[in-house]
């Protein structure tokens, strides 16, 4: 599902996105010209339960990001 909702963001003026491992959580990071400018956390229990948008410049150079091969 989650390649469905990003395939369809991805022509000409769309952000680039990518999932990934943000801080141990499945997420979402959008990285437009390859700067990162946004990055949704999803926090999981069986269904997602939480969404935490981070924007932030201060917040967003802390966290630790990994690719999530899917």
């Amino acid at each position: 599902m989650a390649r469905g909702a990003l395939a369809g963001s991805r022509h000409a003026r769309a952000a680039p996105v990518a999932l990934a491992i943000v801080d141990g959580s499945v997420g979402v990071v959008v990285a437009p010209h390859g700067r990162l400018s946004t990055v949704i956390v999803f926090k999981i229990s069986g269904r997602i339960g939480e969404m935490d948008v981070i924007a932030d410049p201060a917040r967003l150079s802390q966290l630790h990001l990994a690719d999530l091969q899917v």
